[in-house]
């Protein structure tokens, strides 16, 4: 069974490959009470914008979020899920 990976955009092998199915489990680092980890599950992906290398998190129901922000607040991890039909 695989463990938790930290995410770390910067590492070829500390990151998931590109088009991979993957949830993302993100811990906030606030002692906020209110703050609750959440799991999404998506891919990594390039934008199709010439001259961008920056890869964003995309989910299948459209929405894209920017690893690089999340980090800066929260604690990120990650591991491969098989995909499944809806």
């Amino acid at each position: 069974m695989s463990k938790w990976r930290e995410l770390d955009l910067r590492k070829v092998e500390e990151r998931p490959e590109e088009g991979q199915l993957f949830v993302l489990r993100i811990e906030p680092k606030s002692s906020n009470p209110f703050a609750r980890t959440t799991h999404r599950v998506g891919k990594l992906a390039r934008l199709d914008q010439p001259h961008s290398d920056k890869l964003w998190f995309k989910e299948d129901v459209g929405n894209t979020l920017d690893p690089a922000k999340l980090k800066e607040r929260n604690k990120l991890y990650w591991i491969y899920v098989e995909p499944f039909d809806r």
